[in-house]
């Protein structure tokens, strides 16, 4: 392969281990241009900006709009995959072992027949993680090769990118399963996540630096959001006839920021439950004018409630965006006693994503009064 002469303006490491990243241009949000980043595996190390001429090129070009957004980031995902090839050039290639590439084929066809994969939306992104996974195998046969043999593995080569180590695992175990091996690979434990959430009396506080063109409507999408947990594109594509008696609403569309309207990320129906005095609010949604709501989806919607926090809290962990309205509401039902499985189902997220969110969180007021109260239950009963 001819070396590419737009690498040679990238920095020089000693070591060829490191991880690239791209950082998409969001021109609303203050960020004009696309960058590529580099890392070196190393402690302490951190994202470095590359310099490179054919990225330039490619900003300027989408800058003076003259390259589409969706062909800008095409060719900046090119430019990635060269840097790879490029760090990868002198390492020796592994050894695959030949009848993984079998077992893949064969569970490729079964799993993934021609009448399934016209229904997939990106068929080729499916075939390359399981390919991704089978090559993570290297020379251990996938049908009798022993769990710690495929454990240590797989832990020795990607266990300082967690990411990637449980995407890998994720699709190692589902060939594991088809081929009826007796365990699985176990994934690098997920790190906490730290949440931010705002209460009904603190998101009041904040409610009035909510505006938009000096209107309300950006105050009811986040009381919306606030009420029901959705995600930003599903409140956009919310219709009459999904709000179900002031209890739920039935969600399975979300309208993304081009403003085109596809299936949910689960692609799966659900019924989204409307915390009490949220129906209200979705009756004032349907009211905005569509052309209102088209301007409104590419609006920064996690600055402005940013900024409307730091207006009335000192305390940056209270400065929450728009997304935090989401863990609001989990907050809440939690708080009130909904079991975690039942606020899955509503959010749309399995079970897994929620306990490493809300599990530990924070007690709230509300919290404490329902374990006194459930504590003075049982305390009465006893004397009885």
């Amino acid at each position: 392969m001819a070396r590419n002469p737009n690498l040679d303006t990238a920095p020089k490491f000693e070591t060829p281990e490191f991880d690239l990243r791209i950082l998409k241009a969001y021109p609303d949000k203050g960020r004009k241009v696309f960058r590529i980043q580099r890392k070196l595996r190393s402690v302490g190390s951190k994202w470095e900006t590359l310099r490179l001429e054919a990225l330039e090129k490619i900003n300027k070009g989408f800058q003076e709009k003259r390259t589409p957004y969706s062909v800008a980031f095409n060719k900046v995902k090119k430019i990635l995959i060269e840097l790879y090839r490029e760090r990868d050039r002198h390492k020796p290639r592994p050894v695959y072992h030949s009848e993984n590439l079998r077992i893949l084929e064969e569970y490729w066809e079964s799993v993934y027949p021609k009448k399934r994969r016209r229904k997939m939306e990106a068929p080729e992104a499916a075939w390359g993680d399981l390919r991704r996974a089978v090559e993570a195998a290297e020379n251990l046969p996938l049908d009798s090769c022993s769990e710690d043999e495929l454990q240590d593995l797989i832990d020795e080569n990607y266990e300082h990118l967690p990411d990637k180590h449980r995407r890998l695992c994720t699709w190692t175990n589902m060939i594991l399963r088809w081929l009826d091996r007796p365990f699985v690979i176990e994934k690098v434990g997920a790190p906490k996540k730290i949440i931010k959430y705002l209460t009904r009396e603190e998101f009041v506080r904040v409610e009035q630096y909510l505006t938009y063109k000096k209107s309300d409507v950006f105050q009811i999408l986040c009381n919306v959001a606030w009420y029901t947990g959705l995600r930003k594109g599903e409140i956009f594509a919310i219709e009459e006839k999904d709000l179900q008696k002031d209890l739920f609403l039935y969600v399975d569309l979300q309208v993304d920021k081009d403003l085109k309207l596809k299936e949910t990320k689960t692609k799966i129906r659900r019924k989204a439950f409307i915390i009490k005095g949220g129906a209200e609010w979705i009756r004032k949604w349907l009211l905005v004018p569509q052309e209102v709501k088209d301007q409104l989806r590419s609006y920064n919607h996690a600055e402005k409630v940013r900024n409307a926090c730091a207006k009335v809290f000192p305390d940056p962990e209270k400065e929450c965006t728009f997304h935090c309205l989401r863990h609001s509401y989990a907050v809440k039902l939690l708080s009130r006693g909904v079991p975690m499985a039942h606020l899955a189902q509503s959010l749309g997220n399995s079970n897994d994503v929620c306990e490493r969110y809300y599990t530990g969180f924070v007690l709230t007021d509300e919290s404490l009064e329902l374990m006194q109260m459930l504590m003075e239950r049982e305390s009465d009963s006893k004397i009885v």
